[in-house]
């Protein structure tokens, strides 16, 4: 009986320190304002040495998408770009990101029509 007491306890325990070190775990994964913050001036920083052709279909501002993770940024560029168009593009993004004290990878994707996946026709990663 004492050592089922015990063994009941350990698992307890044990799980106990399973489910707070998840919760702690995936609090650090969860991206927050200032993550959102730094790529939208990432973004700024990109848009002011590129001028992007494609526009939004309900705003007047460049067709790309940005979204954050907790490893790395992610830009879907939405368009029709030619191959020059396509490099230049991931060299500005590139250099942009060597001028950012922190330093993280970023996903570029170009698809042809806005918002839809199927379209994609080039991929990119930009390592640290």
């Amino acid at each position: 009986m004492k050592k089922s007491i015990s063994r009941l306890i350990l698992i307890g325990t044990i799980l106990l320190i399973i489910a707070c070190a998840g919760i702690i775990f995936s609090n650090f994964r969860v991206p927050t304002a200032d993550d959102h913050e730094r790529v939208m001036l990432l973004l700024r920083d990109v848009e002011s040495h590129y001028e992007f052709k494609s526009m939004r279909k309900d705003e007047d501002v460049p067709a790309v998408c940005i979204s954050v993770v907790s490893h790395s940024d992610h830009f879907n560029i939405y368009g029709d770009y030619s191959d020059q168009d396509v490099s230049e593009i991931i060299q500005v993004i590139s250099e942009a990101q060597s001028r950012r004290s922190e330093k993280k990878t970023i996903e570029v994707r170009f698809y042809r029509v806005e918002l839809d996946d199927r379209t994609l026709y080039r991929e990119a990663t930009i390592i640290k």
